[in-house]
């Protein structure tokens, strides 16, 4: 169940900030704006940085820090958007300089003190101009953020692409690259919302008029597509299934490893703007075809509830935003989350042991990353009785989405009545598995095993150190 936690409010908000206006999370980092926030003159903007376990409080999301543009001004709307990932916060004010717009980059532990949040860059378009509202939408990723201008070109919209370290200068954060939909056209609003997961980065443009005025769709474009060595290139145009004009498909999107999400706020399944959210897979109907695999709505979905107004995917989950759901009040709003898998995916995919027998309490431990799971089976006898096993699963080993057995893993000097196998993690191409019982340093003092993928030979999850 999914219960909250914690109620956000800044330390020092007041009236018509608007603050939660947009919102970004990235482990134990949340980053919430405040547009219209008035420190540097009216609408200047603020954003604020709140941290799980800060200050010593477990669990407890305490602010760390209140964010503005070094040079910000009265009108920025600094906090229109926001992003974070690890150690970089990115936040747009897209009505800077008679709206041309910009995006500032503060980085953790950048400047002279620990865990503070430091100013690093102003980013702003190579060929900006006045209207273009570049940093309306941001999104960052590792090394690449992206930040989207769909006032550009008479509203055609464009995006533009930022690497760190790019052309050689250490932490620098420069352009490389504007990117823009191969059959733009005026009103389109091209980078209305931008994300980036990886090598990919996905555009939304919920003005395409493909079946009328804004129906609405969504690009992707890959890094090094098409053998072109850190370019990125339009891969594919992406629209909903049963896209109908007014629908807005792409006021929302995200990306998280082989799915993107695009929200629909104004589809009217469920009545009139009840909206709804797609999800795409890279391979589904063949090879990078980023094919439609699923039309989401909300449980108890009615007219005006806006779902899809804003999407989000990652660590198997997908979130949709429902800002104008009635539940507790007009508008009040609420928020689904849905398993981020195809609708021919059970909810609970049933896996066992090849040689599975009685008692091998196969499942005791379980594990999952990416494309691979590790099953424990401490009361496997392979090695002596409850000397224990663990599984390797790969999602597509013995056909397409299929779950297949990779490896069984075995201590190399496992004996009886280790429990090998009575807890299992894997992260990448590196499995651990426990062994409790294990008698090296005296009676049950325990242990643990670290194999890697390629250990030993290509897919062989090799034993790589016993710790």
């Amino acid at each position: 169940a999914w219960g909250m936690v914690k109620k956000l409010v800044p330390a020092d908000g007041a009236a018509y900030d608007d603050f939660g206006l947009s919102v970004a999370v990235a482990g134990d980092m949340i980053v919430v704006g405040a547009h219209w926030d008035d420190d540097m003159g009216s609408d200047s903007g603020s954003a604020y940085v709140f941290e799980r376990n800060a200050g010593m409080k477990t669990n407890e999301w305490v602010q760390v820090a209140k964010l503005t543009a070094p040079d910000g001004a009265e009108g920025d709307d600094f906090g229109v958007s926001v992003a974070v990932d690890g150690d970089v916060a990115v936040v747009g004010a897209g009505l800077k300089f008679l709206l041309m717009g910009a995006a500032y980059v503060f980085e953790r532990n950048a400047g002279l003190e620990t865990n503070a949040w430091a100013f690093v860059a102003k980013l702003t378009a190579s060929d900006a101009g006045r209207g273009d509202l570049f940093g309306h939408s941001v999104a960052v990723c590792g090394d690449v953020i992206v930040a989207g201008a769909y006032g550009r070109a008479a509203r055609a919209g464009a995006a533009y692409v930022f690497e760190r370290n790019a052309g050689l200068k250490t932490n620098e954060w420069r352009q490389v690259q504007k990117i823009v939909p191969l059959d733009a056209l005026d009103e389109c609003r091209f980078g209305y919302s931008v994300a980036v997961c990886g090598d990919v980065i996905v555009g939304g443009a919920y003005g395409d008029a493909g079946v009328g005025a804004d129906a609405g769709a969504a690009y992707v474009f890959e890094r090094n597509a098409e053998m072109k060595t850190n370019e990125w290139r339009q891969v594919r145009k992406i629209i909903a299934s049963d896209r109908l004009a007014g629908d807005q498909f792409g006021i929302s999107v995200a990306a998280a490893g082989d799915l993107v999400v695009v929200g629909a706020n104004q589809d009217d399944d469920l009545g009139n703007a009840s909206g709804a959210a797609y999800v795409f897979e890279r391979n589904a109907g063949g090879t990078n075809r980023w094919g439609q695999v699923q039309k989401i709505r909300h449980p108890t979905g009615a007219a005006g509830d806006g779902f899809g107004v804003a999407v989000a995917a990652g660590g198997g989950l997908i979130l949709a935003g429902a800002s104008g759901d009635d539940g507790l009040g007009a508008n009040s709003g609420s928020a689904c989350v849905f398993p981020a898998q195809r609708e021919d995916w059970p909810e609970a995919k049933k896996l066992t042991a090849s040689d599975g027998a009685a008692l091998d309490t196969f499942g005791v431990s379980v594990a999952v990353a990416g494309d691979v799971a590790v099953v424990g089976a401490c009361s496997d006898e392979d090695l002596g009785s409850q000397s224990g096993s663990a599984y390797v699963f790969e999602r597509n080993a013995g056909g397409t989405n299929r779950w297949g057995q990779a490896r069984k893993l075995l201590a190399s000097d496992g004996a009886t009545g280790d429990d090998f196998g009575i807890s299992v993690a894997v992260a990448g191409d590196v499995a651990i598995v426990g062994a409790r019982f294990d008698d090296d340093t005296g009676d049950a003092s325990g242990s643990a095993y670290v194999f890697e993928r390629n250990a030993g030979g290509t897919n062989r999850w090799g034993q790589a150190r016993k710790l």
